[in-house]
């Protein structure tokens, strides 16, 4: 090769030019490679896997409080609990009333219907994993009898007392009077009311092809 500065021949690689002296290339020097530190690495690492912990935590605590916060949708007894209550009731036995044979219809949820007498017909839909009831319905054939009238009227009040207990026996007497049952009524036929007490919601009206219907369910329960 030549020099950059006199064009004189010099040997290839050459630090020097014989000619002219002057430094023709200097020698590179190796940096010296620094070792990778994985420290960093590791910091981070672990601060990911805490905070995913941490937002994995925060999120299964939202779903239990949603879910420990969100309303039961039925009646807070089984159909077996509201049997006994019903049937221990002093009343139930004053006006020859009981709940007996059933008749059961299985489905998306079960479904018991009892024969209280000729003339009336109690209903229940009841939840098949809890076996809780989720609604009562009472129907009653219209009747010029006044014994059938107060047997319907009297499994309407056993009913109350059983899932509104903790009521006063005027404030459970106030429910039929909030479903019209009061002086002013004159044909129960032309009554179609609810009220709520509680998580409780009653219901009371007429239809041509059915009769009285006395329905009980829990408040947030769209059925």
């Amino acid at each position: 090769m030549k020099c950059k500065y006199c064009d004189y021949q010099v040997p290839e690689n050459a630090h020097l030019c014989a000619n002219c002296g002057r430094i023709l290339a200097e020698k590179k020097e190796k940096k010296p490679v620094k070792k990778r530190s994985y420290i960093i690495f590791i910091i981070i690492a672990v601060a990911v896997i805490f905070i995913c912990g941490m937002l994995a935590m925060n999120f299964q605590s939202s779903m239990n409080g949603n879910h420990s916060t969100h309303p039961s949708n039925d009646l807070g007894i089984s159909y077996i609990q509201f049997k006994n209550q019903f049937n221990d009731n002093d009343y139930a036995e004053k006006i020859n009333l009981s709940i007996g044979t059933v008749e059961k219809k299985t489905g998306s949820e079960d479904t018991y219907h009892y024969a209280l007498s000729d003339k009336l017909l109690l209903i229940e839909k009841v939840n098949s994993q809890s076996n809780h009831l989720r609604q009562i319905t009472l129907i009653g054939q219209p009747s010029s009898i006044q014994e059938d009238n107060v047997k319907l009227i009297g499994a309407m009040g056993i009913i109350i007392d059983t899932f509104s207990s903790d009521l006063s026996i005027n404030d459970r007497k106030e429910i039929l009077r909030d479903l019209g049952f009061n002086e002013t009524v004159k044909d129960l036929k032309s009554i179609n009311a609810e009220t709520i007490r509680g998580n409780i919601k009653y219901g009371f009206k007429y239809k041509e092809n059915l009769g009285f219907i006395f329905s009980v369910s829990n408040k947030n329960d769209m059925i």
